[in-house]
């Protein structure tokens, strides 16, 4: 179990950063301020986070390597979304286009 709750807590990493994503490709597409999504991007994050610590605390899984884990998930979720934001924004698809 331990090598595939690590693998699910990356996994679950890439998914808060797919929300973080559509979040802020949905105020650039309605040419909003995407400045005032930043807060609730960063409740995302935490809200991941915390319950990714209360979940492994909760099934006797290493909590230090579940969040390693998802922290890692989510920062390559974070990398990977961005270049598709920049590449989209080099279009024409965001603010400036």
């Amino acid at each position: 179990m331990g090598t595939v709750s690590l693998v699910i807590a990356f996994a679950a990493g890439v998914a808060a950063e797919f929300i973080n994503y559509l979040l802020t490709k949905t105020a650039l597409e309605k040419k909003q301020n995407v400045g005032a999504i930043f807060p609730l991007r960063t409740l995302v994050a935490a809200a991941f986070l915390a319950a990714l610590y209360f979940v492994s605390k909760a099934l006797a899984l290493d909590a230090t390597a579940c969040m390693i884990s998802g922290a890692l998930g989510a920062s390559a979720g974070l990398a990977a979304f961005t270049l598709i934001l920049m590449k989209n924004n080099k279009k024409g698809g965001g603010t400036d286009g």
